[in-house]
């Protein structure tokens, strides 16, 4: 059975109970959108202007601002010679001498699961997902073990891109397109590997806060899993034998109201086999949020 860890984080958010992880995602140590507490800060690229499309803005990135929701995005040092990447893409939406735009495979994962990327030849590559896609599709849930997460599906893309160029991020910085007033990015994970057992763990989002998006995730492999929200149910699976899933959507405000603690659970339901190897169950919460006056 894991160890219980009790959190309380008073100036973000306050998280309370047995919670297996307090998961926060974004730039490297020295990335450009830094962090505030357990938070990611959210930056917009350089070469992005939110305002309007003006006439200084880089070709073929204006459709970010309208087709682009939450993006991790970073800088290559170097040109990158867009043959050499192109295989890494599953679909091409967009094409010219200057840049890629379309869906990049990631080996670990479903067509369903794809990231769009940008990538230009200036060394500037931006993966996110589209704008009708919740902000907590980013989470990798196959790559989580006791410690988190070490990165998040946008991270592997550019990861991905970098490395066939032979290159290191130096940093990878994050952004919501959707939403450009907001200025940070939370996330919360639970973990459940035990056989016919519950966990939770209580959330309390500060009233002084301007919510954008309020999204959830809810994964498992090879087991029965629940994830309830205040006794209601979000999400469920029943046991399908060795497969993983995973689903994503939205809360409404009065679903995770402000100044309210809420109780999250999560049920994780298999036997633990011959081996005595269980089934695991994951969910989490993400935020895109202002910090009000």
């Amino acid at each position: 059975m894991k160890k219980c860890v009790w959190r309380v984080l008073t100036i973000v958010l306050a998280i309370v109970g047995c919670v297996t992880v307090l998961l926060l995602v974004g730039s490297s140590p020295n990335g450009e959108a830094g962090r505030k507490g357990n938070a990611i800060a959210l930056k917009a690229p350089p070469f992005i202007s939110v305002a309007s499309a003006d006439a200084g803005q880089r070709s073929g990135t204006s459709f970010l601002e309208t087709e682009a929701g939450i993006a991790a995005y970073a800088n290559a040092g170097q040109p990158i010679t867009l043959s050499r990447v192109r295989p890494l893409f599953r679909t091409i939406e967009r094409e010219t001498s200057e840049y890629l735009i379309g869906s990049v495979r990631l080996a670990a994962y479903p067509e369903t699961e794809d990231p769009h990327a940008y990538v230009h030849r200036d060394g500037w590559v931006v993966a996110y997902y589209l704008n009708d896609e919740p902000t907590s599709k980013i989470i990798g849930w196959q790559e989580y073990d006791a410690e988190g997460l070490a990165s998040t599906k946008l991270e592997d893309v550019i990861t991905l891109i970098f490395s066939e160029i032979g290159a290191v991020p130096a940093s990878i910085s994050y952004y919501d397109f959707e939403y450009p007033n907001a200025t940070y990015l939370m996330i919360v994970a639970d973990a459940e590997s035990d056989g016919d057992r519950w966990d939770s763990f209580q959330l309390q989002i500060p009233g002084s806060f301007i919510v954008y998006e309020r999204s959830w995730s809810h994964s498992s492999y090879d087991a029965t899993s629940q994830f309830k929200l205040d006794g209601a149910m979000i999400s469920q699976f029943n046991h399908c034998g060795n497969c993983w899933r995973a689903f994503y959507g939205e809360l409404q405000r009065s679903q995770l109201a402000p100044s309210i603690l809420h109780t999250i659970e999560l049920f994780n339901d298999e036997s633990c086999g011959d081996w005595g190897i269980c089934g695991q169950s994951y969910c989490a919460i993400a935020l895109v949020y202002r910090e009000g006056p």
